[in-house]
């Protein structure tokens, strides 16, 4: 893997293109030296200077310290000092050297770009950015400077700023996977996701041989729940590298998290001779099985990586959601309980056990837990979205309401938070507002059944009964579990004269053994599915 794919790695990619701006230091230092440097001072720099190229650190750090004590005035050999001092990794000693090189040429762009190198290793962002951008100033052609400075403003959640330095980069004829893959990243941070995936594929088509550079693109993606693009680029790099668990894992991790347990599983199944000591590949294993209701496989599974890894609260956090799934919510709460030990500060756990809490209808202490992980992970959106579904099984519509606002705020792609908003707008008879989130539903997952039950019942409320029917339909193609689905098509054919049909519907609905509930009690049925999707009883006749 290539160092700049995470945003943890941006201080190691700005030495990336360090020596190439070191070279054109050398080539200055000669021609501007020669005739004014005494020969002493001189003939120290120059073997410096060839030890240096020779990567012979220790030696070229002698001969640059005896040629700052002939000339203590003279910032080139400082410049040197410094920049050997930074390959050793003395980084005190080349901050020392470095000041000292800017305090005597302060015009010197090599000695600001190597002082803003030097306390980017210390993790001195405001003190790098401040002397890489001194840098840019006096070369404001050098690629180098440019893209290092926009990795450094990346790496600070300086995202469009980011952009114009890489764009900079770029133009002054710096063409590189690297810089590609982070000018990607600072497009999609930066809100410019069009122009992200752009980029993405024309520089995916010239690096085309490049499997580090797909996975850097997945990562990014990955990142910002951009899941189909995500998977596109791991496909392209596990065709490149074949089976490698740099490609394989996160494949199946991104299968996974678009609902593809069979694409999960065939991911991870050229990788069990290789990973059998693995505890994230049993974990991956675990989490396709769950979600294709394989029990015992399952269980297997996350116990194996638990035994690999103990003190990992994740993979107990996944056994405490297979005991969610299988309904057993005491277990699955003792289980949450423990991961929380482990990692206290880990929102998904206090989430986590608030969904056992309402599963159990026991509100208020699932609002307890939200509470909790709301205040670790302000900008948690699936607690925002279970709170305003609490609040709405408490009859708090407008409170219900702001929070699945403030949840669609955070991720405004999400479908489900669509559909169960347009739900209470639909409690609060808002029913032309209801259609319109209901419609955005679809439009973000055409093939949700839920979403078009919803537009259907919402469509028959306003006697929008054609349009009605035909969502219905399609909700029955989707979802043919759906008891309710056929109860409403039932009625609205009724309304429309089809008479053989409305009586079919109504015998598919009985042969559920379901019962007409109010709309609270289809609220919360629908409200508990999203949340926690239980395996859904066959239709009738398969």
């Amino acid at each position: 893997m290539l160092e700049w794919r995470r945003s943890s790695q941006s201080m190691q990619s700005l030495l990336i293109l360090l020596p190439a701006f070191l070279l054109t230091s050398f080539n200055n230092l000669s021609q501007n030296t020669a005739a004014t440097a005494d020969n002493e001072w001189k003939g120290h720099l120059s073997e410096g200077i060839v030890w240096l190229r020779e990567q012979k650190f220790e030696r070229a750090k002698q001969e640059f310290l005896q040629a700052t004590r002939l000339q203590k005035n003279r910032a080139e050999g400082f410049l040197y000092l410094g920049v050997v001092e930074l390959h050793l990794n003395q980084l005190a000693e080349a901050e020392r050297a470095l000041c000292r090189a800017v305090i005597l040429n302060p015009r010197s762009a090599q000695a600001q770009y190597n002082l803003g190198l030097t306390y980017s290793r210390q993790n001195k962002a405001d003190e790098a950015i401040q002397h890489l951008e001194k840098a840019v100033l006096l070369a404001p052609q050098q690629p180098d400077g440019l893209y290092n400075l926009g990795v450094l403003l990346l790496g600070q959640k300086r995202a469009a700023e980011a952009a114009r330095y890489l764009e900079r980069a770029q133009k002054a004829g710096l063409d590189t996977p690297e810089l590609s893959a982070n000018l990607v990243r600072a497009y999609v941070e930066s809100g410019a996701t069009e122009q992200a995936l752009k980029l993405a594929q024309s520089t995916s088509e010239r690096f085309a041989s490049v499997p580090e550079f797909h996975l850097a693109l997945a990562q990014v993606f990955l990142d910002h729940d951009l899941l189909k693009t995500a998977r596109s680029y791991l496909e392209k790099a596990s065709h490149q590298v074949g089976c490698d668990p740099a490609a394989q894992l996160p494949l199946a991790d991104v299968s996974l998290r678009q609902g593809d347990a069979p694409g999960a599983l065939q991911a991870l199944g050229c990788l069990a001779g290789k990973m059998a000591d693995s505890p994230e590949y049993h974990h991956l294993l675990a989490q396709a099985h769950i979600r294709l209701g394989h029990k015992v496989e399952s269980l297997n599974e996350i116990h194996r990586a638990i035994e690999l890894d103990p003190a990992n609260a994740v993979y107990q956090l996944t056994l405490g959601r297979f005991y969610q799934k299988h309904g057993e919510q005491l277990k699955a709460v003792e289980v949450l309980e423990k991961a929380a030990k482990l990692d206290p500060n880990l929102p998904e756990i206090p989430y986590s056990i608030a969904v056992s809490y309402f599963i159990a209808d026991d509100f208020e202490y699932a609002l307890r837990y939200l509470d909790t992980a709301l205040k670790l992970s302000p900008k948690f959106d699936r607690a925002y979205f279970l709170l305003g579904i609490i609040k709405t099984a408490q009859s708090r519509l407008q409170e219900a309401e702001s929070s699945l606002l403030r949840s669609l705020d955070l991720k405004p792609q999400n479908p489900f938070y669509h559909c169960i908003y347009g739900m209470v707008l639909f409690a609060q008879q808002r029913f032309s507002e209801a259609i319109e989130s209901f419609q955005r539903t679809l439009s973000l997952d055409s093939s949700y059944g839920l979403g078009y039950y919803q537009l259907g019942r919402t469509l028959a409320q306003v006697r929008k009964f054609a349009e009605a029917r035909d969502a219905l339909e399609r909700a029955i193609a989707l979802r043919p579990d759906l008891a309710e689905a056929y109860y409403r098509l039932g009625t609205v054919y009724v309304r429309l004269g089809e008479k053989d049909k409305a009586e079919k519907a109504m015998a598919t609905f009985q042969q559920f053994h379901a019962v007409e509930m109010n709309e609270r009690q289809e609220m919360l049925k629908t409200m508990r599915e999203v949340v926690h999707p239980e395996a859904s009883p066959k239709a009738p006749g398969e």
